[in-house]
């Protein structure tokens, strides 16, 4: 893997606490998943309350046997980037923002966490009830793929699905 990757981000959150849905009659999209740890949240739902997709530029490199990316994102009505470092071994990733918010989160196969989301608004303490982390790894390319629930004051929020896919740039 090169120091300088393309990291492809996919993420999905359903039910009917998930961000992006609202209680004056917002209509969820559904959609068809092509993802293989998908089905099991699939099943329990066939509705997607919120999608997201992006693409960035970021920095890679490997430490003590764990795999680390760098990088910056624009959210939208901040003028200061978040900086983030994802950190991940053979079963456990870690999402660490700072900026206008700040977050460590820890997905740990089979294992609940909980992370304080920080942001301007004030902070929201978050169960992260982990499924599956599956990380697949070659020499110019890296998948992780991780399946958990989001709860918060003992209450499901959603279910949700990281993919990330990170690429070598070729200079």
């Amino acid at each position: 893997m090169t120091k300088d990757v393309l990291i492809e981000f996919s993420s999905i959150q359903y039910g009917a606490g998930a961000a992006g849905t609202d209680s004056v009659g917002a209509k969820s999209v559904k959609t068809d998943m092509t993802a293989d740890n998908a089905e099991s949240v699939s099943s329990k739902t066939d509705v997607i309350a919120d999608k997201t997709e992006y693409t960035v530029q970021g920095v890679y490199y490997e430490k003590s046997n764990k795999h680390y990316l760098l990088y910056d994102e624009v959210m939208e009505g901040f003028k200061e980037p978040v900086k983030n470092r994802v950190k991940f071994g053979e079963d456990a990733l870690e999402i660490t923002r700072s900026g206008p918010v700040n977050v460590r989160m820890l997905f740990e196969n089979n294992k609940k966490n909980v992370a304080n989301y920080n942001t301007p608004y004030g902070e929201v303490q978050l169960g992260i009830n982990t499924k599956k982390v599956n990380i697949s790894n070659s020499p110019d390319n890296i998948l992780i793929n991780v399946e958990y629930a989001i709860e918060s004051g003992g209450e499901l929020l959603s279910e949700c699905i990281i993919m990330i896919e990170v690429k070598s740039i070729e200079n």
